[in-house]
């Protein structure tokens, strides 16, 4: 079979909080989660490996333990949805625009990152092109943000989110808009 190089996908995306129209036209009944860029979809499987003593303890197998899946994404505003997301502290200024506070009195130490768990599609602008819908998407905020800014830079936020199972056993579905 030849390779096509038609079939690359060079198409970006947005990214969506709460979407719940998917069929529906951009933003697809969600939140616009700012201006994003190099977003990347990461899974992590996970597995138990298997030993045989009779070859010295090489590994012959594997027991296959579930897959994680990471979604990460380059912010590129000062967004209010976006910060909300990953900073349970947020809230608008005198200015009007939004202000970071850590720590927030609504979420302790000890609290569950679960409790913070929201639906996020990645919407490709090229309708051929495939998207995701994470169920539960919980922010890693301790683990992941960086404020990268330079004097000839952009001021830039890292977002990571971690996909769990959601009520319906689901974490993620990925193909075309369409179809999800």
């Amino acid at each position: 079979m030849a390779i096509d190089p038609t079939k690359v996908h060079r198409s970006g995306g947005r990214l969506v909080l709460n979407p719940t129209a998917i069929g529906a036209a951009y933003p697809h009944g969600g939140t616009v989660l700012g201006l994003i860029d190099a977003v990347r979809l990461e899974p992590i499987t996970r597995g138990d490996p298997i030993e045989a003593e009779e070859y010295g303890g090489e590994e012959v197998e594997d027991v296959f333990l579930g897959r994680q899946w990471t979604l990460e994404a380059l912010l590129r505003q000062w967004d209010q949805p976006a910060l909300a997301l990953l900073f349970p502290g947020v809230f608008v200024g005198g200015s009007g625009q939004p202000v970071v506070r850590e720590p927030d009195s609504s979420f302790k130490p000890g609290a569950h990152n679960s409790s913070r768990a929201q639906t996020v599609l990645f919407s490709p602008y090229d309708a051929d092109t495939p998207g995701w819908i994470m169920y539960e998407a919980v922010p890693l905020v301790d683990r992941t943000v960086k404020l990268n800014t330079r004097i000839v830079s952009e001021l830039t936020i890292g977002i990571v989110l971690k996909g769990y199972r959601d009520g319906a056993d689901q974490i993620i579905d990925l193909g075309l808009r369409g179809d999800l």
